[in-house]
């Protein structure tokens, strides 16, 4: 029995190091998944990978452990017994509690539970309870020297990799294809984005300085080997330094500088003065050798551009130390970027709690204390958020870029105050450990270097983005700690076998485990299957191939039907299918093989793409986007009653963005609601003001509708000042100013000016040729 256990143990330490070396490496080919996202081809694998693991090490942990189930809860905070390391079971149970009861008051649990976009869900309950499950694995487990040194090695050579790339991505070999921004200017290796990057790196950073010290001082390992695993892991650090110089994020930067300040002064209270010299001189040397990388790969990368592209790369660098030089005021104003733009929006959402439109309402009080659900941020977000960008259409960030700002908004006061209590464990902890000193100086150090880890990444979420990885590692590392403070490394004695009968525990195994699997196929690893799908089928489509690609998106949508994205591509396909029925070779699909008129089979066409929008919206009714697809299948089907019905709900659910104020007062227009029309139109001129370039469409609609009305002077003077707008549009290149519909648009207002003009007796003001 002991060695059937030994081999269990064996088996769930694999799974664990498993998770810490592969996950920030996962990603998949440019073109071989689509999602939700573009950052789907990163986060999706890794999501589903994570959960797939946690299945697995949930059922080895429970095999090993079935005949002594309280060895399985040791690591739960006892309050008859309650010490220092308890505090951190004690703050994961509280914030386990939190996500559970905003669950259960979310305004969508299905979306709470398991994430709006299953598979980059870093913040649902499912993740959540994946997250505990790797915590509690290790704190539960780890019990030795040996399985310490591997999983701090795990996590140095995870980090090592993703800085290599990250140094040969800067060069501009991206033989990956990862990189996401203009001539290599900031990096984001394995993990797609610049932000989640060096946050990741944070902690490998963190996690490889504890390795580091901690093999120094070793006394169980030779001299040899010591000075090999220096050099190996110094190596490693020069490489992640310089990747994180290299991410070009200011948050990150931060953090780092944090986490090396922190860690040059835990060197003085654990050791001798002597030795913690030697630490901060190393340290140093680093910083200097990761400098000297990060210098020397920006000068061969301009050298080796062509002439004509020296200039670019030349900004590049100056961006860089642009950046740098502009911390101060980053940290004391916060204009970071767009971030105080979601910030500002968040904070006032947060204080009003209006209702989502189309989810589940218990009311303002019950929102104000549970949030409005883990993973519906950005639906409440734009409750209160102006356009944003370019189109200027609702913006949806899916985070808060504040951690505790994102629990506050999704769980809550409840949530917000778990959340500091949660993050704030690993400051009592450091005070507890320099002031009472308690733990080998060994077991001090790695606890110290667990906590500056923690510490620095919490600080970095003041202003960045969590994703599945680093809220792993983060957990990872926090069973690690819970390991050294409770047990100092050293095996505990065996709990004795629990009394229970051998067929309640066979039950009970079976039953976790069919459940583990269960869930996993169902919301793991069919949407990973789905997005290979969905890749085939728009490379089939694309191709020609419209049978195909068809069937291709057609599984897509039953494997994942829950990912909007993938009903909106079929109705995309479906409408350019719509436009070829007639043509030689045109292929129909086989409901719609039955009719002979042309006519009839696009109105199939159109049936089926009314039904596809319908079962998007079903699956997420306080979407904007998926309300807006739904009322214009509606609209095209010519349902116009239900299509005004839900365009009014995508305005309740996106109330400040005036382009879909336009597009739904131009509808109402078209089918001669004019009065409606006006309305709509007066909402937008509000959020735009009467006289900016904004204001533009909203102005020429209602000049045509006085025009309707008979309010011939008012139409004239309001199509005028639109005219004139259009024009200034055009001349300044501002937003849509250039395309065709403008022209149209212009035409328009030209051929009614005149018309007007001739009914006023005036002379008219445009001349057309």
């Amino acid at each position: 029995m002991q060695e059937y256990k030994r081999y269990l143990g064996i088996a769930l330490e694999c799974q664990w190091l498993m998770v810490a070396f592969t996950l920030p490496l996962l990603l998949t080919g440019e073109s071989d998944l689509l999602s939700q996202d573009a950052y789907s081809r990163f986060e999706v694998p890794k999501t589903v990978f994570i959960k797939v693991m946690a299945a697995l090490m949930l059922v080895t942990w429970i095999t090993k452990d079935l005949d002594r189930p309280r060895q399985i809860t040791s690591f739960m905070p006892d309050l008859r017994h309650f010490t220092m390391s308890k505090l951190i079971p004690f703050s994961i149970g509280l914030l386990l509690v939190s996500t559970i009861l905003a669950t259960i008051f979310s305004g969508s649990i299905t979306t709470s539970l398991w994430g709006y976009q299953p598979g980059n869900d870093p913040f649902s309950l499912y993740s959540t309870i994946c997250y505990i499950v790797v915590f509690a694995a290790i704190a539960t487990n780890l019990e030795t020297s040996g399985q310490i040194g591997r999983l701090l090695c795990a996590v140095t050579i995870s980090g090592s990799l993703v800085g290599a790339y990250g140094v040969l991505e800067f060069l501009t070999f991206d033989f990956l294809g990862t990189n996401e921004t203009m001539e290599f200017s900031r990096i984001s290796s394995t993990l797609g984005n610049s932000l989640i990057a060096g946050s990741f790196l944070l902690i490998s950073i963190g996690v490889s300085l504890t390795a580091l010290f901690y093999f120094m001082r070793l006394p169980e390992v030779s001299q040899r080997i010591r000075k090999v695993l220096s050099i190996a892991i110094s190596t490693g650090l020069v490489l992640q330094i310089s990747s994180m110089i290299f991410t070009n994020s200011r948050g990150p930067w931060i953090g780092t500088i944090t986490l090396v300040a922190l860690f040059i002064i835990a060197g003085f209270i654990v050791q001798d003065l002597k030795k913690a010299i030697r630490n901060t001189v190393w340290i140093i040397c680093l910083l200097m050798a990761a400098g000297i990388v990060a210098y020397g790969s920006t000068g061969f990368k301009q050298n080796s551009e062509q002439p004509d592209k020296n200039v670019i790369e030349a900004n590049s660098s100056v961006t860089i130390d642009t950046r740098i030089t502009s911390i101060p005021s980053v940290v004391t104003e916060g204009g970071l970027n767009g971030r105080i733009y979601t910030w500002t929006n968040l904070a006032v959402t947060s204080f009003g709690r209006p209702e989502i439109p189309g989810s589940r309402d218990f009311g303002a009080a019950t929102r104000f204390i549970f949030g409005y659900g883990p993973e519906l941020m950005e639906f409440a977000f734009l409750l209160n958020a102006p356009p944003y960008g370019f189109r200027q259409l609702p913006a949806t960030p899916d985070q808060a870029h504040n951690i505790f700002l994102h629990y506050w908004i999704e769980q809550g006061l409840v949530g917000l105050v778990t959340s500091l209590i949660f993050f704030a464990i690993p400051l009592v902890i450091v005070v507890w450990i320099v002031y009472t000193r308690r733990l080998p100086e060994n077991v001090m150090w790695l606890s110290l270097g667990c906590c500056i880890v923690l510490l620095s990444h919490s600080l970095e979420q003041q202003v960045g983005i969590s994703k599945v990885t680093d809220l792993t590692l983060y957990f990872l590392v926090l069973g690690l700690l819970y390991a050294l403070t409770a047990n100092s490394h050293q095996v505990e004695r065996s709990l004795p076998p629990d009394a229970s009968s051998k067929s309640f525990q066979v039950v009970a195994l079976v039953a976790v485990a069919l459940i583990s699997v269960s869930v996993t196929i169902t919301q793991s690893a069919n949407y990973l299957s789905a997005g290979f799908k969905a890749a085939d089928g728009q490379s089939s489509y694309t191709s020609g191939d419209w049978a195909e690609g068809y069937d291709q998106f057609n599984t897509a949508i039953n494997l994942a039907p829950r990912i909007p994205v993938y009903y909106h591509y079929q109705n995309a396909y479906l409408k350019s299918l719509a436009e070829h029925v007639g043509k030689p070779g045109a292929w129909v699909p086989d409901q719609c093989s039955i009719h002979s008129r042309a006519e009839d089979i696009v109105q199939c066409i159109y049936l089926e793409i009314y039904n596809n929008a319908k079962h998007a919206r079903q699956a997420n009714p306080w979407n904007w986007n998926t309300t807006y697809e739904a009322a214009t299948a509606a609209y095209d089907l010519k349902q116009d009653h239900e299509a005004i019905a839900l365009y009014s709900l995508m305005l309740q659910q996106a109330p400040k963005s005036y382009p879909l104020k336009n597009h739904v007062g131009i509808i109402h227009f078209a089918l001669g609601n004019y009065s409606r029309a006006s309305t709509v139109f007066e909402e937008s001129l509000t959020l735009t003001a009467v006289g900016s370039i904004q204001s533009r469409t909203a102005l020429m609609y209602t000049g045509l509708i006085h025009a309707k009305q008979g309010h011939l002077e008012d139409g004239y003077k309001t199509l005028l000042d639109a005219l004139n707008l259009y024009l200034e549009a055009r001349g300044t290149g501002y937003g849509f100013g250039s395309d065709p519909q403008e022209n149209q648009d212009i035409l328009t207002i030209s051929l009614e000016l005149n018309n007007l003009a001739k009914q006023l007796n005036i002379e008219p003001p445009i001349k057309i040729q």
